[in-house]
């Protein structure tokens, strides 16, 4: 199925948050650590994006449902490594910085 391909750059972002807050964590980079919220936000969009676009691919596509909505639990797991790399990160700053961000809403406070 050629849609699997659509799920590499979510796979890449996810990562890469990952990487970093295990990074911020291991390195104490507080600073580092406050920049992941605004990326997961990202990824966020993304999955909501793909999503969109499978649920048109699957109204064209009635046949490939079940393929496609597969592909839809995939990227919400990928959506949860991004929240759950967020969760590191928050708490390597609440560590670092003895300031609680997890509930902030703007980018620029994590």
């Amino acid at each position: 199925m050629p849609e699997v391909s659509l799920l590499e750059p979510l796979f890449q972002k996810a990562i890469a948050i990952f990487r970093d807050a295990i990074r911020a964590f291991a390195d104490s980079d507080f600073e580092l650590a406050r920049t992941l919220k605004s990326r997961d936000k990202e990824l966020d969009a993304l999955t909501t994006d793909l999503g969109e676009r499978l649920v048109v691919r699957a109204t064209e596509n009635p046949e490939s449902v079940p393929s496609y909505l597969d592909l839809i639990f995939v990227s919400r797991a990928l959506e949860r490594v991004g929240d759950h790399a967020t969760n590191i990160a928050e708490d390597s700053f609440w560590r670092d910085q003895a300031a609680d961000i997890r509930h902030t809403h703007q980018a620029t406070e994590i």
